[in-house]
């Protein structure tokens, strides 16, 4: 079993909490990807780029980009990321660090 203790702070962490936590994300995620995928704001770190086709979903503290295909009708998602993470640093890290 995988999990973790914190010396001095009671907190464990349990393989089969990860996945309630993990399972919950992806079904909320798919759900609202589903029913209202334009009604999901753009990520606001990459507008501020100038960078508008990227929308985010949020659910607790975590954040998924994905971007739209009108013609397929279907949304892609392109990053899993915790809420604090940079969007606009995972970018362009991507972008620097891709193969060629």
């Amino acid at each position: 079993m995988l999990g973790f203790l914190s010396i001095g702070t009671p907190v464990y962490r349990i393989e089969s909490e990860a996945n309630a936590i993990a399972r919950g994300f992806v079904l909320a995620t798919q759900s609202k990807l589903a029913t209202s995928p334009r009604q999901l704001p753009v990520c606001p770190e990459l507008e501020m780029l100038g960078i508008t086709d990227y929308r985010q979903v949020t659910y607790n503290k975590y954040k998924v980009l994905f971007r739209l295909d009108d013609n397929k009708q279907e949304a892609y998602v392109m990053a899993f990321m915790r809420q604090n993470q940079s969007a606009q640093r995972l970018l362009i890290d991507y972008v620097i660090k891709a193969p060629t």
